[in-house]
């Protein structure tokens, strides 16, 4: 029989994997894999591609025939294949739910997060980032353009893309970010500013003690320091520009 190829490569895969580690063997690109290494192989995949001609000619071949025989692949390029099968075939399998957690009923052990998943992370990280924006009531939180939210979105998804993240890992930072949401829900709650943030009454009280320490205005690299010194956070530079307006009023 032939050897499985497309999804039913990926569903042996999936079903060995599912019995233990599985490694995916690549032979070299002139003789393959020898016959003692696919000895110790229990399965065997094959990539579909074209028909080609191999040996002779059709006017040197004694019927006319040519032989033709599945076209090689560049390893890189099989190798690339393999990959994009299998994490298409993860993305598939394993559904992440509206409170982002990983379903995979087939395993049980911790699994790599899928693509879908990551991005709901994403999103979730950035808008407990967003929630701890000082003074940003009178601001469109999802207003990609300004500075801070662009330099935020990158950061996040370079760290996001750094490694795979594992399902636990990232239930951690779930649960963080629904936190200061939460928080942040609570502190409206109490709130008569119901636009501000968790943060905005212990900067502006810090803001202004800072003003009657130094009887006056604080530059805004004074302001930031002094902040800093206090609750352990770095404003932004827009948040800064915010406080110093706020407390010129």
């Amino acid at each position: 029989d032939s050897p499985p190829s497309g999804p039913a490569a990926v569903s042996a895969i999936e079903q060995a994997r599912n019995e233990g580690k599985v490694a995916i063997v690549f032979g070299n690109e002139r003789t393959g894999l020898t016959n003692e290494e696919l000895n110790w192989c229990t399965e065997c995949v094959a990539i579909p591609t074209a028909m080609v001609p191999v040996g002779v000619n059709a006017s040197d071949s004694p019927n006319g025939e040519v032989e033709m025989a599945p076209s090689s692949l560049n390893l890189s390029h099989a190798v690339g294949v393999m990959c994009y099968e299998l994490f298409y075939a993860a993305d598939e399998t394993n559904q992440c739910d509206i409170e982002g957690t990983v379903h995979t009923p087939e395993r049980k052990r911790d699994g790599i997060m899928t693509i879908g998943s990551v991005q709901q992370l994403k999103s979730e990280i950035l808008g407990a980032r967003r929630a701890l924006d000082v003074l940003a009531g009178h601001e469109d939180p999802q207003d990609s353009s300004l500075p801070d939210i662009l330099k935020d979105e990158k950061s996040v998804e370079k760290l996001l893309r750094s490694r795979a993240i594992t399902t636990r890992e990232a239930s951690v930072l779930f649960e963080m970010s629904r936190r200061v949401m939460a928080l942040k829900e609570a502190a409206r709650a109490h709130s008569e500013l119901v636009t501000g943030g968790p943060m905005d009454d212990v900067v502006r009280k810090y803001a202004r003690d800072h003003m009657q320490t130094i009887d006056g205005i604080p530059t805004a690299d004074q302001l930031r320091s002094y902040i800093k010194a206090k609750l352990g956070v770095s404003l932004t530079s827009t948040e800064t520009a915010r406080v110093l307006d706020d407390c010129m009023k």
